[in-house]
Formats: C-alpha cells, sequence, structure tokens
C-alpha cells in the first residue's frame, strides 16, 4: 500500500506538471497561430482599402461610355497599389471599359445590382490561371470592378505548424494560391472575423507538426516535471515512514481489512494435539507484511486507534472460526490480546461478550491481558475483567514477569491463566540451576490456582522440561509458527502435530 501511494503520487504530480507544459506549449501555438491570422487580416484590410480608394472617384463614371480618356484614368487608379491588376467599369453582368483594354462577361458569383461584393475567382479571362481577389462597388446595374493580386497574402499564409487561408462566400484561398470551393466538413479549424469587410481568416493545425513541436518546444518542462515528480515521490516515501505517516497508513489499513489476524496454534504437550489458538494482529498489504505488530501495535496504542484496531480484527476472528467450529474440540481456547493502556479498553467490553455470545459454550474465549502495563486491583479495567468473567470470558496474564504485576497484585486480579514470557522458557538448559526462575512462576501459578502456559517453546528439551513440571499447554516454534486462516484449516484437518 505505502509503494502504491508513492506512486500513484509521482504519477499524479508527473501529469498534472506535464499538464501544465501542455498548456502552455499549446497556449504559445495557438499565439502563433493568432499571429498568423492577424497578419493576413491585416494586409488583406490594407489591400481592400487601397482598392476602395482607387475606386471611390471612378463610381460616378460606371455606365458612362468607354473613351481613351476614361481608360487612362482607369489605368492611372491602377497604379496606385501594385497589388491591384485591374480596374474595370461593368454594366449588367459585363465589363465594357478596363484598364487592360479588355472586355469580358463577369462570372459568377457577381451579381448586378449588389451595392458591395467581394469574392474569389480562380481565374479572370483578363488574366487567365492566376487567382484574384475581387472587390466591387455598384448601384444598380453599373459599378466598378477592382481584381486583387492574392500573392501578398499566400505569402503570410504559413507558421511551423499549420497554415492559414481567406475565406469569402463558398470559396477559400489556400497558402499554394489555390482557389478551392469550402468544404462541408473541415476538422481541426479556427475562425477569425473581419470588422471591415465581409471576409474571414482560418487557422489550421497541423497534428503531427504540432505533437513534434510540442514535444520540441517543451521537452526540457517534461524533464523537469519528471525530476519534480520524483523528489515528490521521494518526500512523500520519507512522510509515509514518519510516525504520522504510519498512523495514517494504519487508520487506512484498518478500514480497508488489512489488519489481519494470525493463529499462534496452543498445543496440549501431553497428547501433542491442538488445544486452542491466540489470535495475533499482522498488518498484510499485497501478500507481505508492511510493519511487525511490535511497530503498529505501539502506533496504535499512540494515536489512539487500538479500539477500531481491536473491533476490526475480532469481527475477522468471528468469521474465520464460525466456519471451523465443528472440527474444533471442547472447549477450545481462544486467546484474545487485549491492550490497557489507557481506559479506551472499556469501549471493548460489549464486542468482547457478543464474540463469546456468537461462537458459543464450545469456544472459551480468553481475553490475554499484558502485564507490561498496570493492571491494579480496582481500577476500571480489572472491574471490566470482572464483569468479563461473569459473562463466561476468562482471563489470562500475559507476558508474566516482565512488568508491573506484585505477588499481591496478582492474588488480587481476576485471572484463569499465567503466562510465562517467553524471555523466561529460553533461560532453560540443561543444568537444571539455571532453571530456578521458571519453576519459581510454575509454582507460583499453581499456589494461586492459575493454569500456567508457557510461550516460545522452541527446542524438544523446552517442551519437555515444561511438562515434567506439569506445564502442558504450550506454544512456540516447536509446535507451530503463527498461521493464516486457511493455514489453521489445513491445520486441523490433520489434527496438529505430534513432535
Amino acid at each position: 500500500m505505502r509503494t502504491l501511494m508513492v506512486v500513484v503520487v509521482t504519477l499524479l504530480i508527473f501529469l498534472a506538471g506535464s499538464a501544465v507544459v501542455a498548456m502552455l506549449v499549446t497556449f504559445s501555438q495557438r499565439e502563433q497561430a493568432s499571429q498568423t491570422a492577424t497578419r493576413v487580416m491585416s494586409r488583406t484590410d490594407r489591400l481592400l482599402t487601397e482598392a476602395r480608394q482607387a475606386m471611390e472617384p471612378l463610381t460616378a463614371r460606371a455606365g458612362q461610355p468607354c473613351t481613351a480618356a476614361l481608360q487612362h484614368q482607369l489605368e492611372h487608379q491602377r497604379l496606385r497599389s501594385p497589388y491591384i491588376q485591374g480596374i474595370h467599369l461593368y454594366q449588367g453582368r459585363r465589363a465594357y471599359c478596363s484598364s487592360t483594354l479588355e472586355t469580358f462577361a463577369l462570372p459568377e458569383p457577381f451579381t448586378p445590382g449588389v451595392r458591395e461584393q467581394l469574392y474569389l475567382l480562380p481565374e479572370i479571362p483578363p488574366q487567365p490561371g492566376a487567382p484574384v481577389l475581387v472587390y466591387a462597388l455598384g448601384k444598380e446595374e453599373s459599378g466598378v470592378i477592382v481584381t486583387l493580386s492574392t500573392a501578398p497574402l499566400v505569402r503570410r499564409m504559413t507558421w511551423h505548424e499549420g497554415v492559414a487561408g481567406l475565406q469569402t462566400g463558398t470559396r477559400v484561398l489556400l497558402p499554394d494560391n489555390r482557389v478551392m470551393r469550402l468544404p462541408s466538413a473541415w476538422g481541426g479549424v479556427t475562425w477569425w472575423y473581419s470588422g471591415l469587410f465581409d471576409y474571414s481568416v482560418f487557422t489550421r493545425e497541423f497534428r503531427e507538426l504540432v505533437m513534434a513541436r510540442l514535444w520540441q518546444t517543451g521537452k526540457w518542462g517534461f524533464v523537469l516535471t519528471g525530476l519534480l515528480a520524483l523528489a515528490g515521490g521521494w518526500l512523500c516515501w520519507r512522510y509515509l515512514l514518519t510516525p504520522a505517516g504510519l498512523a495514517e497508513q494504519l487508520q487506512a489499513a484498518i478500514r480497508t481489512g488489512e489488519i489481519v489476524p494470525y493463529y499462534q496454534p496452543l498445543m496440549n504437550a501431553e497428547t501433542g494435539r491442538v488445544h486452542g489458538v491466540e489470535v495475533l494482529a499482522r498488518w498484510i498489504s499485497g501478500g507481505r507484511e508492511v510493519a511487525g505488530p511490535d511497530v503498529f501495535i505501539a502506533l496504535a496504542e499512540a494515536h489512539g486507534l487500538m479500539v477500531p484496531l481491536t473491533r476490526a480484527l475480532l469481527s475477522r476472528v468471528l468469521n474465520d472460526i464460525q466456519p471451523l467450529m465443528f472440527r474444533l474440540p471442547e472447549s477450545f481456547h481462544l486467546g484474545v490480546n487485549l491492550s490497557v493502556a489507557g481506559e479506551d479498553v472499556r469501549e471493548l467490553e460489549w464486542d468482547l461478550i457478543k464474540l463469546k455470545e456468537n461462537l458459543g459454550r464450545r469456544i472459551c474465549v480468553v481475553v490475554e491481558v499484558t502485564e507490561s502495563a498496570p493492571v491494579a486491583p480496582g481500577s476500571q479495567v480489572a472491574d471490566m475483567l470482572q464483569r468479563l468473567r461473569l459473562e463466561g470470558l476468562q482471563v489470562a496474564l500475559d507476558d508474566f514477569g516482565t512488568g508491573y504485576a506484585s505477588l499481591a497484585h496478582l492474588s488480587r486480579l481476576p485471572l484463569d491463566f499465567l503466562k510465562v514470557d517467553q524471555m523466561f522458557v529460553r533461560m532453560l538448559q540443561d543444568q537444571e540451576s539455571e532453571n530456578v526462575l521458571v519453576d519459581s512462576i510454575i509454582s507460583l501459578g499453581g499456589q494461586l490456582g492459575l493454569k500456567v502456559i508457557a510461550e516460545g517453546v522452541e527446542t524438544k528439551y523446552q517442551a519437555g522440561y515444561l511438562l515434567g513440571r506439569g506445564v502442558r499447554l504450550q506454544q512456540g516454534y516447536r509446535w507451530s509458527q503463527p498461521l493464516s486462516a486457511r493455514a489453521l484449516a489445513r491445520y486441523l484437518i490433520w489434527g496438529g502435530t505430534s513432535h
């Protein structure tokens, strides 16, 4: 889970940073497209403005006979701009007087009687094969027409990742100086509209060039984003290793069911059969252990998570044990550890009673309280243990000899079992003079009427010595390591072990 969180944080930082870089590069490309469209539009407005200035003195002459003096005036006005190819007077649908000294029929989409017209033609009779921009000013059936060269426009229609073009009516002028009909569907096109004349400019990006430009322009931004993402992942990893980070992970693990019970078999050393189990908490994520119980139990106690952790564990225990009931012997010992480091543990009283009720008489639920924290007679915890005994649960003092319990307290606490800590069991040697402490604990338990359980039994000698002193109930790697619920089921099918 920790690794997954780090990977997710790293990816999120990288994706967010990459999105910002891509947005900045895209904005730059859009700005280039806007600048290209502005250049084309500015040049077109200038050409048409010059054409209008050349045409206006001639509008009053439209419809008059074409004389040499009139043709000379037309030629004079044409020379006002190098991009005006010709100025013509028209009557109806025919140019009858021209600066080019030719007459010709006006092709569609020219419409007589319209005051102002602007359209594109692939060619016009005086200049065959050359696209022209046609601008007409008229009144009723006569007027003035100017044909403009498209060359100064197409030179401004390209940039690194795309092209621009000019549109009037149903025709468009492309950067290769071709005039074609406007397609009915044209993707990837952005339109820009003139506020002075009846035309628009479009820009179109080449997607493959855009992607190449995106990497070329933004590659260092992507590299920096990658480094920031790695740094963020590293900081996340460092945070998750802090107590606060681990506490957040533990809280999430409790919610998502990653705190699971493992079962340490409690053996009858005399018969070699399973007498019961002790429930141990394990933090398992992705098939592996995240942290040992010595780490996360202390963390849960420090951050007030013991109650939800224990509740989640008891719920899993109930689900694990109920299907195995028919394989369990009578009075099957089910040891449940209970941390008493704080009064919050009283919240678990009802959960323990409910566990006993759901498992029935066949299961002997034993609440194991550790001696590493003080449990004084008459305290709230001691009173709660007494109430649990009245409900049919039993109580064991765990890790005896390592903590606070005095002989006076021991005799007054509501106990049924005394568990010899594995530290003392490991001290058992062939020289019996070294075993006096263990013998004293066993003797004390017997004198107080308590059943004695030995923890941490690892060798044949330890098991035999303890059995010889009357300690039949033993647990440790000599008999079995802690088992998952599935492994416990298999263990019970084979009847335990007979070491």
